[in-house]
């Protein structure tokens, strides 16, 4: 069950976070996590649903994330997740801390439209999107990517008008018949 946790919490992290130990050199850019978060109020809680199919059943996790501090140079958000196993079992997990900052230099090479933004997508678009009693407009973007079993495929969704910016995504691994499905289910503000 760690794994997956982990599986989801990478897949959304690397989608919005290519900021790491950059030089500080070049051009700064405003950090659309960052942005997304500053359009709500200290105490807003975000729910992302997590179900992975496998041949070993379903497994659920709900990650939560909610906004503690915003400044002009940060965004301070608290994270933690509740899975359930196949067998009902549930496990809580301590929350943890991410500072997400405001602005950070532009990789060389990068567009400031690819940021938050997966790469490497071989199709993308726009469609209006209801969820989680919403409607968003929303970008979508679809990736290829390479597993143990072979080759998955991900349809990601993402809206700015959402903290932390992923509305949706799917990823099959066709050949584990495998599929994970991410969807935002709540946004609650205090």
């Amino acid at each position: 069950m760690s794994t997956n946790r982990h599986a989801t919490t990478g897949l959304a992290l690397a989608m919005i976070s290519l900021f790491a130990a950059v030089p500080a050199r070049g051009e700064s850019v405003e950090d659309p996590t960052y942005r997304s978060w500053a359009k709500v109020v200290p105490g807003t809680l975000v729910t992302v649903r997590t179900t992975a199919e496998t041949a070993g059943g379903s497994f659920l996790t709900e990650t939560h994330s909610k906004l503690i501090s915003i400044d002009d140079k940060r965004a301070v958000v608290e994270t933690w997740t509740e899975q359930k196993s196949p067998h009902g079992e549930i496990t809580k997990n301590a929350p943890s801390e991410q500072t997400i900052k405001r602005m950070f230099p532009l990789f060389p090479g990068v567009k400031k439209e690819e940021i938050g933004r997966p790469s490497g997508a071989m199709k993308k678009g726009r469609e209006k999107l209801t969820i989680a009693g919403r409607e968003f407009d929303a970008e979508w973007y679809e990736t290829k990517g390479t597993t143990e079993a072979g080759p998955s495929y991900t349809r990601t969704w993402i809206s700015e008008d959402v903290p932390g910016l992923v509305l949706k995504a799917e990823t099959t691994v066709p050949a584990a018949k495998k599929t994970t499905k991410i969807e935002l289910i709540a946004i609650e503000k205090p």
